[in-house]
């Protein structure tokens, strides 16, 4: 298949069947029901992405199974900060500072600074350190104070005007249309049958046509009742996109500050889609997700600026 058309496959040798290349694949979206909605789909995708692919590696490894990596890394911000001077990311490190403790324990600072100067020295760029406690301190509370607009009642509704404009509005006369048609798919069937009581050898040619013409009009009005069906189902889904961000804001002070690290950051990446670090400015701009309940590939995203 070449640009859309079935074509000779020249000069081939080795196994017969050969797969085309993806950009000549032909793809019908929506070619049979889904067993579960396309938001649900996604919503678990994305879920599964955030996950290892094995217990092994959820805990951090076989024989390391306190480390720090990955979704446990003790930095909750990891994989979401990004160095506006360089485009580079901002990773967690530690410093060691000054002399030992009169036990002789290490004095540990921890910081987030560019991966670039890490990596490769002033060459990259510069080390912009940020506290780890000052940083997430910080973005946790902006994270907060964002989504609190969804709690209690008045939440719920701007939940809802959300959810509308992201994913379409219901039509009003859902009902009423489903019903015209239901109505008229009656007169149809009503109609065939005087036609076929009517029936003769003189009236045969006209009834025959005109039964036609009836038939196929009772195939788009069964396309149409299936489309209905099919929005009512989505006005479902949006309800339950509603339910479940408000439930998720009602929630979120306790995630982000439990005691679980896996629980902080799992919810932290539910909320922001990235951090941009400008430390010469002294100033981070947040990219937070509108919805972060019920993944969307179209949400929308809003720009915070705060200062360090």
């Amino acid at each position: 298949i070449v640009d859309g058309r079935a074509s000779e496959r020249r000069e081939a040798y080795g196994p017969r069947l050969v797969p085309n290349p993806e950009k000549d694949w032909i793809q019908v979206p929506g070619a049979h029901p889904g067993i579960v909605s396309h938001r649900l789909f996604e919503a678990a995708q994305s879920a599964r992405s955030t996950r290892g692919g094995s217990e092994t590696q959820r805990q951090g490894g076989l024989h390391k199974p306190s480390a720090w990596n990955g979704r446990r890394s003790r930095f909750l911000l990891s994989g979401l900060l990004v160095c506006a001077r360089c485009g580079g990311r901002y990773q967690g490190c530690r410093r060691t500072k000054g002399k030992p403790r009169k036990d002789g324990s290490l004095v540990r600072t921890y910081y987030y600074g560019c991966g670039g100067y890490i990596r490769k020295g002033r060459a990259a760029c510069r080390f912009g350190p940020v506290s780890q406690e000052r940083l997430e301190q910080l973005v946790t509370e902006t994270v907060l104070t964002y989504y609190e607009r969804y709690q209690g009642p008045e939440g719920r509704r701007a939940l809802s005007a959300i959810v509308v404009a992201l994913v379409g509005t219901d039509s009003a006369d859902l009902e009423s249309a489903k019903q015209a048609a239901t109505d008229r798919l009656q007169e149809i069937t009503d109609a065939v049958s005087r036609l076929l009581d009517a029936l003769t050898d003189g009236t045969r040619p006209f009834i025959e046509e005109r039964l036609q013409t009836l038939d196929g009009e009772r195939g788009q009005l069964e396309a149409k009742l299936r489309g209905l069906e099919e929005l009512e189902l989505s006005r479902a889904d949006r309800l339950s996109l509603v339910e479940e961000n408000h439930g998720f804001a009602h929630d979120l002070p306790g995630a982000l500050h439990a005691s679980s690290p896996e629980v902080r950051v799992r919810t932290m990446r539910r909320c922001v889609e990235r951090i941009v670090v400008d430390r010469e400015a002294g100033t981070i701009e947040l990219r937070v997700k509108a919805l972060p309940a019920g993944d969307l590939s179209d949400g929308r995203i809003e720009t915070i600026s705060r200062a360090l």
